[in-house]
């Protein structure tokens, strides 16, 4: 009897454990829509080059992470984000990366009005950019987000 009733509550503990993870890894990350939702704002002066999708997991503290952006010179660039999908990101684009001294910051999305979570920044030089993406440390552990970067050219 005891047996039984052991190999339920693993079986049931199993399934709760699977279920639970599985809603937690539910994410509203539909890089289709969310890359569509800013090729208008390449058109009609920049066409579409490349794009990266970035997803996080929320921790209950901050955590960070960094793409390089490869901008060849001679070209005019606009860097499209769309971050609605993760509350209280934070973007930055530096000229040099992560621990390399005299680091300038060149974008910060926090000092810009956004429209719900769309950003875009158009560099002066073309040159490679470090885009680092800041996420706030998050009661809602577990749970994920994404943010997609469109990167497009002046033709």
């Amino acid at each position: 009897m005891n047996k039984k009733l052991i190999k339920i509550l693993v079986i049931a503990l199993f399934v709760f454990t699977y279920t639970t993870s599985i809603a937690q890894e539910t994410v509203e990350c539909d890089a289709t829509s969310l890359k569509a939702t800013l090729k208008p704002f390449l058109m009609p002066v920049y066409k579409y080059d490349s794009s990266n999708i970035t997803k996080f997991t929320f921790k209950a503290e901050k955590q960070g992470k960094e793409i390089e952006v490869p901008l060849f010179s001679s070209e005019k660039y606009r860097l499209l984000f769309n971050a609605s999908t993760t509350p209280g990101l934070e973007i930055y684009i530096y000229d040099k990366p992560m621990g390399k001294s005299n680091r300038k910051l060149l974008y910060a999305s926090k000092s810009k009005n956004n429209k719900e979570g769309l950003y875009s920044y158009d560099p002066e030089t073309s040159a490679p950019v470090y885009v680092t993406y800041i996420l706030p440390e998050s009661e809602n552990v577990g749970t994920t987000g994404c943010v997609v970067f469109l990167l497009g050219y002046k033709f």
